[in-house]
């Protein structure tokens, strides 16, 4: 039996997983339930395990039986849901208020498991070691990779590989990105505030309008994107504009928050002082002042082109719909990973032809085709078993 054929065979345990998991959503760095579901299933894999890492993350070892070279491969899975509303009519929909995975880390789960059993019962044929790293607090504002990796995720043993897959519905199942270099961007955010003087909306000359400025500032944010190199994606985007009370009443302060979306660290930093300097324009035109705030939560995922072309290699037959190139202008923490270590990063379609499964990632009618299920488990494990056996030379 083929990786793929096993894969296909534990199509069933996956969705059950995936659905158990689905039904009861928990936040960022409160996955005990989640947490609970992943160790239960090592332990029936003979696994051994540890829990509370990163606070709420699971971490396995399968060590392979096969004598030969002891290297270790890292696969990881994001396990935590979003602050959403669920809005699908599923038998298994979230049965927590306010809380959906509707990124599919959910998906991501129930992929690691299945590629666990898989690896579980073809330890012979390897030498080395698994780590199966069911990550945390992806979506939070500090998320659980860096965490892991100052807890030593990476060491004892020493990983040499690290691999990590996210669901995608703008790809076709069978289809799958293993692109070269830079794979996702550096999600920072900003907030700027102009801070003026009330008044009354009939005598504006005796209030200080912080209204104005903030409105000549969203028009004004595609210069500052003219100043960071042609060549390089950029998005600068304010998404949010707060203030006033009554249409009557000049507010004391307007605020705006925002995100830019660049791959080059270098275009991150530019971007923020380029955004300081045309806020503090703008404010002394105006006769204001403002605080100008800039957040970095991560930075760009980068794929090793050697281990890129040996993931291709590996899992043609598994993506029969073949490969493509994509970088996302969204942003995820597995850069902590392929910052230390050779890493990939694969986007993996999930789209089945279905409307419902068409619906774009954070969306609250977020779903995905079941058959992603096999394609993921397959190809972490055999990547796995390729790197470990001595297949990838």
């Amino acid at each position: 039996m083929t990786v793929l054929e096993q894969a296909k065979a534990l199509g069933p345990y996956m969705a059950s997983i995936r659905e158990t998991i689905h039904a009861y959503p928990e936040l960022g760095n409160e996955e005990h339930q989640t947490a609970g579901v992943i160790a239960r299933e090592l332990k029936r894999l003979g696994i051994g395990y540890q829990t509370g890492v990163a606070n709420t993350g699971v971490v396995g070892l399968l060590k392979g039986e096969k004598e030969g070279e002891e290297k270790t491969i890292l696969l990881r899975a994001d396990i935590d849901a979003l602050p959403i509303q669920e809005q699908n009519d599923l038998p298994f929909a979230s049965q927590n208020a306010g809380k959906m995975h509707a990124c599919g880390h959910d998906v991501h789960t129930a992929m690691l498991l299945g590629a666990a059993e898989i690896l579980a019962s073809r330890k012979d044929l390897f030498s080395g070691n698994v780590k199966f790293c069911f990550q945390p607090a992806e979506e939070a504002p500090e998320g659980g990779a860096e965490l892991m990796v100052k807890e030593g995720v990476l060491e004892n043993p020493k990983v040499d590989f690290a691999m990590g897959l996210h669901v995608n519905p703008t790809f076709p199942i069978g289809q799958c990105a293993v692109t070269e270099g830079p794979v996702t961007a550096c999600p920072d955010f900003f907030t700027i505030e102009f801070l003026g003087k009330g008044g009354h909306g009939s005598l504006p000359h005796l209030a200080k309008d912080p209204i104005a400025p903030l409105a000549q500032f969203v028009t004004q944010l595609p210069q500052v994107r003219t100043k960071i190199n042609a060549q390089h994606p950029c998005v600068i985007q304010l998404c949010s504009f707060h203030g006033g009370t009554a249409p009557a009443v000049i507010p004391d302060c307007c605020k705006g928050e925002g995100t830019v979306r660049v791959f080059q660290k270098e275009d991150s930093f530019q971007a923020e002082a380029e955004l300081k300097q045309l806020a503090e324009a703008i404010a002394q035109a105006y006769g204001v002042t403002c605080r100008f705030h800039y957040r970095r939560r991560c930075f760009s995922v980068v794929n090793d082109p050697a281990f890129a072309a040996r993931v291709r290699q590996s899992t043609a037959d598994i993506f029969e719909q073949g490969f493509r190139e994509h970088r996302d202008m969204g942003g995820d923490d597995f850069c902590f990973f392929s910052d230390k270590v050779p890493s990939i990063y694969m986007p993996i379609g999930s789209y089945d032809g279905t409307e419902k499964t068409a619906y774009p990632l954070h969306h609250p009618q977020f779903n995905i085709g079941y058959g992603v299920l096999e394609k993921g488990a397959a190809a972490l494990a055999q990547c796995a078993l390729d790197f470990l056996s001595g297949v990838w030379q």
